[in-house]
């Protein structure tokens, strides 16, 4: 999975739409740097509710309460995460989800178009990517504080979690 483009508004500390690119022309790399409390973890934050409905980190592995996410300052006490990535060869998809701390909705844009609003979008998505929330955390975004565990596995299980 190739993230192509992330939204997020009323999410965190992202009151307003904010839109991060992750196109840039010949980059494969994307680094996420800044001064603490600039909004990095949120970005992570996001892209796991937008895939899987889940926060990412593990202490807060298995609760739906979104309501800490939602910005104090949004207007109408509103928030969206939208998530446009390419699997395979060129296949875009397009996930978006909202909430306004009580209730929430989303919808899935295949790469032909068509649109999915199930009220459990999650199965889909692990089809798609591939991995559920647990593995592409492991894979495709290593939370704060977790890399060293995984320094710290013997090497076959990180040969495995990296393959």
């Amino acid at each position: 999975m190739k993230p192509l483009k992330l939204i997020m508004e009323g999410f965190g500390s992202y009151k307003e739409r904010t839109e991060l690119d992750f196109t840039v022309p010949g980059g494969n790399l994307f680094l996420i740097a800044g001064d603490t409390g600039a909004g990095k973890s949120t970005i992570f934050e996001a892209m796991a509710f937008a895939l899987f409905d889940k926060k990412s980190s593990s202490s807060a592995r298995d609760k739906k309460d979104w309501s800490y996410y939602l910005t104090d300052f949004a207007e109408g006490k509103k928030a969206l995460v939208e998530l446009s990535f390419e699997m395979g060869c060129g296949n875009v998809y397009k996930v978006s989800r909202s909430f306004n701390g009580k209730r929430g909705s989303a919808s899935l844009v295949f790469p032909d178009g068509a649109e999915d609003q199930e009220r459990d979008i999650n199965k889909r998505i692990e089809e798609i990517v591939g991995l559920n929330r647990d593995e592409f955390m492991q894979v495709g975004m290593i939370a704060q504080g977790e890399f060293m565990n995984i320094l710290k596995m013997p090497s076959n299980n990180r040969k495995e979690i990296f393959r």
